[in-house]
């Protein structure tokens, strides 16, 4: 199994979101366009209420609401309360006493909040935990996405710096999110190699090793300091958040496909979930390693998965819907490892 100790962290372009960052400010320091409202709360005496908008006035997104519903759903039992509606863009938690509401247009309320101060305190951790959801300026997607070098335009040099866990008083938490992911990987990759990938208790107890790692990831980001760290620790969340799309895109079409009988199909797709998992412990190995010293091939593993689409849509079947759909997520998976592979290379 991979020991993951350190991390290969490309240089980022000065105006990716992952070298900006959010600098956050005292509330009387922020403009009369960021700081909205500052009030006592009506339903506790002493408390105050602080209404912080970033959105300028712009309509470009702040959030991408998908990633950030994904992240409290991770982290849902660190919070008293929780609730997110990715359809309107809007969440919302109980968090160390603190209400907080959250707007994918950058808009953040915060109550019951002791003073000023508390009140971006509590702002700031809470930046810091959703960082990874945050649209990057330069290339309109999310920080995960721009992490995994999903964003092209982020990736300013091919050269890279080397990030050690030991570095970071904190590290032991990275360490632990990484070797929760590593240690289910290579579970999932023995199942399928011994054709036993379908056995449900294994998916359940995989969707919890790989929160757990998203989880330590978000706990790591919400006490490093400085910018790198968030790099760091955005970029387990992004690994974790692959994995956990890959997972239900598995679940979805062998469900489909077992429903519809369809021996064949289901003989095919069994045959490349061993790519699938091998290609996500193959990513982690690049970026902890840069090793490349194996036969997995991911551009070949994308030839396969498109002869699989192409065999589904020649059934012409509407209850196959569901599976081009999740193909085609798979399909954006693995181009992340295409990236890298040749990257590095």
């Amino acid at each position: 199994m991979i020991d993951v100790s350190e991390l290969n962290l490309p240089r980022f372009s000065d105006s990716c979101i992952l070298s900006e960052g959010l600098k956050i400010g005292e509330l009387d320091d922020m403009s009369e366009d960021e700081v909205i409202e500052v009030s006592p709360c009506t339903s506790e005496r002493g408390n105050i209420m602080a209404e912080i908008d970033f959105s300028g006035g712009k309509d470009k997104l702040f959030l991408d609401s998908e990633v950030f519903c994904f992240l409290l759903e991770s982290y849902k039992r660190h919070f008293a309360k929780s609730k997110c509606e990715h359809g309107i863009g809007f969440g919302r938690v109980l968090w160390k006493g603190r209400k907080i509401h959250v707007y994918e247009n950058g808009k953040f309320k915060i109550h019951q909040a002791h003073d000023r101060e508390d009140a971006i305190r509590s702002l700031n951790s809470m930046i810091r935990l959703i960082f990874s959801g945050l649209m990057c300026r330069n290339c309109g997607r999310p920080a995960v996405d721009c992490a995994l070098g999903k964003c092209s335009s982020c990736i300013s040099e091919t050269s890279y710096e080397v990030a050690r866990f030991q570095d970071y008083f904190n590290g032991p938490i990275l360490k632990d999110g990484f070797d929760s992911l590593t240690h289910v990987l290579h579970s999932a990759l023995e199942l399928a190699e011994e054709g036993e990938w379908e056995e449900a208790k294994f998916s359940l107890r995989m969707e919890r090793s790989v929160r757990d790692a998203i989880e330590q990831g978000m706990n790591f980001s919400l006490e490093t300091e400085g910018q790198k760290g968030l790099k760091i620790g955005t970029m387990l969340i992004g690994l974790g958040r692959e994995s956990f799309r890959l997972l239900k895109c598995l679940d979805v079409m062998n469900t489909v496909l077992h429903g519809e009988g369809n021996e064949k199909l289901l003989e095919t797709l069994n045959n490349l979930t061993k790519s699938f998992w091998g290609s996500e412990i193959y990513l982690i190995n690049i970026l902890a390693n840069g090793d490349l010293e194996n036969d997995f091939k991911p551009s070949e593993t994308l030839k396969v998965l498109d002869r699989l689409k192409k065999s589904i849509r020649d059934e012409n079947m509407s209850e196959y819907d569901d599976i081009v759909i999740n193909t085609s997520e798979i399909e954006d998976i693995i181009k992340t490892v295409c990236f890298w592979n040749n990257e590095v290379n």
